[in-house]
């Protein structure tokens, strides 16, 4: 049986018009989104509108921004309702 080869075809107009609607994808992850807005001094404390301003810059939708926030594995909310990052506590290898 032999098989038969496809040439790509051009994208229909409707394609292109349905493209051009969507939205970009964030350019960046959300995880070093998160860890840039800290910057380098890590027990620094952001506020909620703070990260989430932070992920909306970089293409996340404000609700998407939100649900990052309240998932992130990265960050917790302190009893003042701020976020820190976490303490990353590094295990000593056995040889």
């Amino acid at each position: 049986m032999r098989r038969i080869l496809r040439v790509p075809r051009r994208a229909s107009p409707h394609h292109e018009t349905l493209e051009a609607y969507l939205s970009p994808e964030p350019f960046a992850t959300s995880d070093q989104v998160l860890l840039c807005s800290f910057g380098l001094n890590q027990s620094t404390e952001r506020s909620s509108a703070h990260l989430c301003k932070a992920l909306v810059e970089v293409g996340f939708r404000a609700p998407a921004a939100r649900q990052v926030i309240r998932t992130s594995p990265l960050i917790h909310r302190s009893s003042k309702g701020t976020y820190q990052l976490r303490r990353l506590c590094m295990e000593q290898s056995a040889p």
